[in-house]
């Protein structure tokens, strides 16, 4: 399917916070090659709306209430592979961030994120490549080299003044 016709992306939004899906929904309301939006308050929604419902991508909060977002991913990528998800989160942290990617995600943004970034994060994800936002690269290039410090001090290969 050629996602970046206009009007041919059917998207599902699931996030907790109502005003939240809001904002988001009036960003993805300008982005030209979305036909439809859905929304879910939790994974069980999440489940249970793609079963009735044809999707294409799904912008997955990590945390929330019932289900949360790594174990609906890991649920929806085993179901329907064909499904797209963008982690969208408050959460940098990079235990969520390893398990998103490794439960299926194809992008991991934060909520401080702006249209830009959505859109390109968006047109990565249906060329079939990841995408994670430069706030979620330096915070795990930070604790790798952080680790890599601790590792080389333990062993005493790092000499520290």
């Amino acid at each position: 399917m050629n996602y970046m016709k206009q009007n041919t992306l059917k998207v599902l939004i699931a996030d907790d916070h109502k005003i939240f899906r809001a904002g988001l929904i009036t960003i993805l309301n300008s982005i030209n090659q979305i036909s439809s939006i859905k929304e879910a308050q939790n994974g069980l929604e999440v489940l249970d709306l793609i079963m009735k419902e044809s999707l294409d991508l799904i912008f997955m909060d990590v945390k929330m209430p019932g289900m949360n977002g790594i174990e609906a991913t890991k649920t929806v990528k085993k179901l329907y592979p064909h499904i797209k998800i963008i982690a969208l989160t408050f959460y940098d942290d990079q235990e969520f961030v390893i398990e998103m990617f490794a439960n299926g995600a194809s992008a991991y943004l934060l909520k401080n994120t702006d249209r830009e970034e959505i859109e390109e994060a968006l047109t990565t994800v249906l060329n079939d490549h990841h995408y994670y936002s430069r706030e979620v690269s330096e915070a795990l290039f930070k604790r790798l080299v952080d680790k890599s410090l601790l590792s080389q001090k333990s062993d005493g290969t790092l000499s520290v003044d």
